[in-house]
């Protein structure tokens, strides 16, 4: 059950790990036994319906590193527009890690 409270962070602590500067939001909930679970969401957008490429700091490849599963991608497509939609990648640097994502560098 998500809980009401959101956050945006920006260059925070967590859990004495840095948290990348941008927009970030922190997601609670309640978990199974009371506790509460953090996911860390960065959302990634694009007017494009097939823009397949987007920008992914090297502190945010970090940072994934740090979370693991508490870090998504949500890539938005055809944002803006009646027919957009989600493609949410959970873990990205275990995603990168096993193959089912790639990274493209530029100069």
């Amino acid at each position: 059950m998500l809980m009401a409270r959101e956050a945006v962070l920006g260059g925070a602590e967590r859990g004495g790990k840095s948290v990348p500067r941008g927009r970030r939001t922190r997601a609670a909930a309640a978990g199974a036994h009371g506790g509460v679970h953090t996911t860390y969401v960065e959302v990634k957008a694009s007017a494009l319906s097939d823009k397949a490429l987007f920008e992914f700091s090297h502190n945010e490849f970090l940072f994934a590193q740090q979370a693991g599963d508490d870090y998504h991608i949500y890539r938005v497509l055809s944002a803006w527009r009646a027919d957009a939609r989600i493609v949410r990648i959970v873990n990205p640097y275990l995603q990168f890690r096993t193959q089912r994502i790639g990274l493209c560098i530029t100069l």
